[in-house]
């Protein structure tokens, strides 16, 4: 009668072992993985909203028609808008501005897509105070648009690559 009482003991520890382990482990969504957020964005905006960043898109009209769109990080975490502003208030904080471009076949993604947040360069700028601007050249993801083309037509691809950094006055 021994043996059956701690069998019965050891299959209800058994029992609750494992419910407990169930439980705990097994019936829990896993987290994703920040890897998996990051990979999931979709846009710029959605990139910096991961790490905890509100960015802006601005769009410029070059003097051939293309339509570029431009990104700013211009608060840190926390900040408000009010805080920050453009050059008709007068009562905002000004911020020096610093330009990052991509390079060849990239988007403004190249310079937020770190897994890291305090190595990624723009993030750190910001924290420090800085306006941070970012470019997309023509053609690429954020800069398939034309007042004269569309895009799925060749005449808005007869550009080249010299033209990018060429501004005639």
């Amino acid at each position: 009668m021994v043996q059956t009482e701690n069998s019965k003991v050891y299959t209800i520890s058994l029992f609750l072992l494992i419910s407990s382990i169930w439980h705990t482990y097994l019936s829990k969504p896993k987290p994703k993985s920040f890897t998996s957020t990051l990979q999931a964005c979709t846009h710029f905006t959605d990139m910096c909203a991961a790490f905890g960043y509100e960015a802006e898109e601005h769009v410029l009209q070059t003097k051939d028609g293309y339509l570029l769109c431009l990104h700013r990080l211009c608060r840190k975490k926390g900040e408000h808008y009010s805080v920050v502003g453009s050059n008709l208030r007068r009562r905002v904080k000004h911020k020096p501005v610093v330009y990052l471009h991509h390079g060849l076949l990239m988007n403004s993604e190249v310079w937020i897509c770190q897994i890291e947040e305090k190595l990624s360069l723009p993030f750190r700028l910001v924290e420090e105070g800085y306006d941070v601007w970012f470019g997309n050249n023509r053609g690429n993801k954020y800069s398939k648009k034309s007042l004269n083309h569309l895009s799925s037509k060749p005449e808005f691809w007869n550009f080249s690559m010299v033209g990018f950094n060429y501004f005639p006055h």
